[in-house]
């Protein structure tokens, strides 16, 4: 795997962020707008993650994928990955469509109110497929269906903007 791609998620580029001496020299800290932000991953889970790209290991590295953003919410500026995380990740069944959903509003939400135009030219796909636990672009179709459904997003051509009701269900999500 070239230090230019994301670990988990080798088809993706990523950087690798130099060491700051804080960090064990077994752990490689890639900054993946695929993975969410920035992580570490020791050698063991960098190897599992280039070899496993079947279609269930990809939905693994999905939910490892929520946990490194759940990780940095929780202030884990540098979650890691390492085999006790995938053993973990193993076990747990996908979130539910509704979650999914509801994470993907969250980020619509966090892009907009960072100046990012929701136009189809600039919509950070691969920042959309780690925040809703998808593994490939066409889920996020059904889960934009399932936003537009609720009235939580309208869409016009390829423009996608978060209704008053969308904010009002990030707002009942953060109590």
């Amino acid at each position: 795997m070239s230090d230019n791609r994301c670990k988990i998620w080798p088809e993706f580029a990523a950087k690798v962020v130099l060491d700051d001496g804080v960090n064990p020299k077994a752990f490689t800290v890639i900054d993946s707008p695929r993975a969410g932000g920035i992580y570490l991953i020791d050698i063991d889970s960098a190897e599992w993650c280039e070899v496993h790209i079947d279609e269930g290991s990809l939905r693994v590295k999905a939910r490892i994928t929520t946990r490194l953003i759940d990780q940095r919410a929780e202030t884990h500026h540098r979650p890691t990955v390492t085999r006790r995380l995938i053993d973990l990740s193993l076990k747990t069944p996908d979130l539910s469509d509704q979650n999914r959903a509801e994470r993907l509003l969250c980020k619509l939400v966090n892009d907009a109110n960072q100046g990012m135009n929701l136009g189809s030219r600039s919509i950070d796909t691969p920042g959309l497929l780690a925040w809703s636990e998808s593994v490939h672009t066409f889920e996020l179709k059904r889960l934009f269906n399932l936003l537009k459904s609720d009235g939580n997003i309208e869409t016009q051509g390829m423009a996608i903007t978060v209704t008053e009701s969308g904010y009002e269900r990030i707002r009942e999500l953060n109590k």
